[in-house]
């Protein structure tokens, strides 16, 4: 992956822990149901978008050889005769 593309990743997913955090914590002390919870919720769905957009834009790595050797630019799961 790109060096770019490692550091918008990290951006994103460092947005993405820190408002779960949040969430959490606000779970965790019983503070669910003000409008303080309502932005939080409203801002991690918005991270959570952002973040699933960017991984959408990602290749999938074949980390464990799993994908047949015809799908790798195709899309195709059919395996080609080898």
């Amino acid at each position: 992956m790109p060096l770019d593309k490692k550091f918008a990743a990290y951006q994103l997913l460092r947005e993405l822990d820190a408002v779960t955090s949040s969430i959490m914590n606000q779970v965790v002390y019983g503070r669910m149901g003000d409008l303080s919870w309502k932005e939080t919720q409203a801002l991690h769905r918005d991270i959570f978008e952002k973040w699933m957009s960017f991984a959408a834009t990602l290749d999938s790595p074949d980390l464990y050889g799993l994908r047949p050797q015809g799908s790798r630019d195709t899309g195709s799961d059919e395996v080609k005769p080898g």
